[in-house]
């Protein structure tokens, strides 16, 4: 390109000095050139521009296909969670009740007692979302409504959901599971108190505090899944025509 404009310039330059060329042969010789001149640099910018973005769209639409696998997996590791949590729920409502029962049976209660040990963390797939921020390179999703929708999920719904189920595991392993090591024994025959256990106040008002968080959990997550799923279908929307 610098190449044509400086052969151009050179003609220019050339028809001002040629003598014996009359003024208004050289005007319209300098004219023709500018107007080369002008076309070629409007033309190479519009290539540089379709370039840039069609390179644009490439990085958003591999970006976008990936992120779309990353939250696939993310709901279905949700779901498992929510089925633990619900899991977890069910113990501790039996476990509690157990006082008002006068024989409970011992296969119900290590039945019941297998979720008293045991986390659920989530684990999001989030590495590919916050290296893209990091290198501030969001800027690529040009769907301002689906970026939105993004940036909700990661920065706001999944945030929300690991803050009240850590205070839920916190709860579980450093006050339930610690009292329950430090206070049922299990003898040589397999054998346990777990009944005397549960029945004890102290029990009773871990398994009410635990209660106390799972709902929130479950909503946090309905929360997030309808979230995934719906920036799922909007990626699919975008290249549902190949695009």
């Amino acid at each position: 390109m610098e190449n044509e404009i400086s052969k151009h310039t050179l003609k220019i330059i050339k028809s001002l000095t040629q003598k014996g060329t009359p003024w208004s042969k050289k005007i319209m010789e300098v004219f023709l050139e500018i107007l080369i001149i002008t076309f070629a640099v409007s033309l190479a910018q519009y290539l540089e521009r379709q370039r840039e973005t069609n390179h644009r769209s490439s990085e958003e639409k591999a970006f976008l296909i990936g992120l779309k696998s990353d939250l696939k997996e993310d709901v279905a590791s949700m779901e498992n969670d929510q089925l633990f949590y619900q899991s977890e729920m069910s113990s501790y409502l039996y476990l509690s009740n157990i006082g008002s029962k006068k024989n409970p049976e011992e296969d119900s209660i290590r039945f019941y007692s297998r979720n008293l040990r045991g986390t659920s963390w989530l684990r999001s797939n989030n590495a590919r979302f916050e290296g893209l921020k990091s290198s501030g390179g969001l800027q690529v999703i040009e769907n301002n409504k689906l970026l939105n929708e993004i940036l909700g999920l990661y920065e706001g719904t999944l945030s929300n959901l690991v803050v009240i189920s850590n205070d839920y595991n916190v709860v579980k392993t450093q006050l339930l599971e610690n009292y329950l090591d430090e206070h049922v024994v299990i003898d040589d025959n397999n054998r346990s108190n777990y009944s005397d256990v549960f029945k004890r106040p102290v029990t009773k008002n871990y398994f009410l505090r635990l209660r106390f968080y799972i709902p929130s959990i479950l909503q946090a997550y309905d929360r997030a899944i309808k979230q995934s799923k719906l920036i799922i279908a909007q990626i699919d929307a975008q290249y549902a025509a190949g695009n």
